[in-house]
């Protein structure tokens, strides 16, 4: 159930974009979505490079789900009543 909340808490983090996108002063302090925006706004669209920094967002919580994707599953499934 820990590791359930982790991988969660950590997909909502990795996701995040409001904030650090008002508040991120410097590469060092950008989210991963707030750079894809930087990489828009500095080419312009480039479908190639929108593309890679996609794919670079999105492979490590695939990843991390696929590892983790039996426990995900249980922890959704126990939030929501369902016994399986």
């Amino acid at each position: 159930m820990t590791t359930a909340l982790a991988i969660i808490t950590f997909i909502g983090a990795w996701n995040s974009f409001l904030w650090p996108f008002l508040a991120a002063t410097g590469e060092a302090t950008m989210t991963v979505p707030v750079g894809i925006t930087r990489v828009k706004d500095a080419y312009g669209i480039v479908y190639g490079k929108q593309m890679a920094s996609a794919v670079a967002a999105g492979l490590p919580v695939a990843i991390v789900y696929l590892i983790f994707q039996r426990r995900v599953t249980q922890a959704i499934m126990l939030s929501a009543g369902v016994k399986g």
